[in-house]
């Protein structure tokens, strides 16, 4: 074997494995979109901050919808916990926690960011 096909072979398995992450959430229209923005470490699990938004140009039947992202990143194992900012209705029960732009910044300001994604 040679000397380049072990530095590559080192290379190759040295890198952290990636792991997906999955959110969806109901939404009133298919307008709306969720989008994973940041992942924390904090009291021993994953939060993971999403942001709903819904674009006002776009025109949809009120059709209750699912809107769905992904990402895959080197993250620790661990149990997954949703923040989703952005819900402007009161239905649907779920298992995320909906939160204000101040609950993150007061909960999460100690916690360790381990991965965010650019803005589109």
């Amino acid at each position: 074997m040679s000397i380049l096909t072990l530095l590559f072979s080192a290379a190759c398995h040295s890198q952290p494995a990636g792991r997906t992450i999955e959110v969806e959430v109901t939404v009133p229209d298919p307008a709306w979109t969720v989008r994973m923005e940041r992942v924390y470490r904090h009291g021993g699990r994953l939060v993971v901050l999403s942001r709903l938004s819904r674009d006002p140009e776009l025109m949809a039947a009120q059709v209750i919808s699912t809107a769905r992202d992904s990402l895959s990143a080197p993250l620790p194992a661990g149990r997954v916990e949703h923040w989703i900012l952005g819900r402007t209705w009161n239905w649907a029960e779920e298992d995320h926690r909906f939160v204000t732009e101040e609950e993150v910044k007061r909960e999460l300001a100690k916690a360790e960011l381990l991965h965010s994604r650019n803005r589109r």
